[in-house]
């Protein structure tokens, strides 16, 4: 099911919090103030994943399916066996792009949000599954596959936007709450060491999230007809000083001021259009005297 695009810049998380805090389990993170997010219970606990089969937002840039299941492991054909992440290519293999016991929780103070990643593979070409994390108000949970993100040589990584009521603080939390004082400041990352994680990259999102409606970002409008008329005239008037200039030269030997075409029409441009305006605010009565001097005008 296709979802829009979400914008996840803190706007959905209470302001009050500490934007501090630390992994206290699988799937479970604390504030500083010991407020949690558990998003233990998003996950489907029978071997089957809760999204499956679902599309990027940007099918023509990543056409592959994506099957997700936050916190319990999954398997889906012969390529996913035991995953939190799975990837279907066009071809129809499935490909392992996350793992439960590669599991780390962190908060990002770009985005403002919790992240949960997972990733798979080894030093030479790691897959990275990373899931942002909002407070939804409604009851279902919604995901969003943002799909192939900033591509590397040597870690891929595949991002998700995930709007649940779990990941308000304190909603489905069944953890114990650690004491404030013992709360580091600095993330835990279990199932992992910091040194094998792949570097992590946050892209702004900057789509309104709008519930019960698909709206994709639009792609981009070509010249409206406006634009079109407007470069049309500012090029033909180039042409017609350019041109018209390089003729008065040339063949009339104008020089100086009298090479600009018509002159005499540009010199009394400004007394015709106060006569106008003029004629105008007259009520359109004959006035007695025009202003301007042009012997090429009669007079009213």
């Amino acid at each position: 099911m296709w979802f829009v695009y979400a914008f996840l810049l803190g706007a959905l998380l209470p302001g009050s919090l500490q934007k501090v805090g630390q992994q206290i389990g699988p799937c479970e993170w604390q504030y500083t103030n010991g407020s949690i997010i558990d998003f233990n219970s998003i996950g489907n606990t029978d071997g089957t994943p809760r999204w499956v089969n679902e599309p990027s937002i940007y099918p023509e840039g990543d056409p592959s399916l994506y099957a997700i299941n936050p916190c319990h492991p999954f398997n889906q054909g012969e390529g996913c066996i035991n995953v939190t992440a799975c990837r279907t290519g066009e071809d129809g293999s499935e490909e392992n792009i996350g793992e439960p016991d590669n599991e780390n929780i962190y908060f990002d103070s770009e985005s403002q949000n919790v992240v949960i990643e997972y990733w798979s593979g080894n030093e030479s070409l790691r897959y990275v599954t990373k899931i942002i994390t909002a407070c939804g108000e409604e009851d279902q949970d919604q995901l969003v596959v943002d799909g192939l993100h900033d591509p590397a040589l040597k870690v891929i990584t595949f991002q998700f936007i995930l709007l649940s009521r779990c990941a308000c603080v304190d909603v489905c939390a069944t953890a114990t709450v650690l004491p404030p004082s013992n709360v580091s400041h600095v993330p835990v990352n279990t199932g992992a060491t910091a040194s094998s994680l792949p570097p992590h990259t946050i892209r702004p999102i900057t789509t309104v999230f709008t519930p019960h409606t698909i709206r994709p970002p639009p792609a981009p409008k070509g010249l409206t007809a406006g634009g079109v008329i407007c470069i049309v005239f500012i090029c033909g008037l180039c042409a017609y000083f350019i041109f018209g200039a390089l003729y008065m030269f040339f063949f009339r030997g104008a020089r100086g001021v009298e090479i600009i075409p018509n002159v005499n029409f540009w010199r009394e441009l400004p007394i015709l259009i106060l006569d106008g305006v003029s004629f105008l605010c007259s009520g359109c009565q004959p006035t007695v005297q025009m202003t301007t001097t042009s012997p090429d005008y009669d007079k009213i």
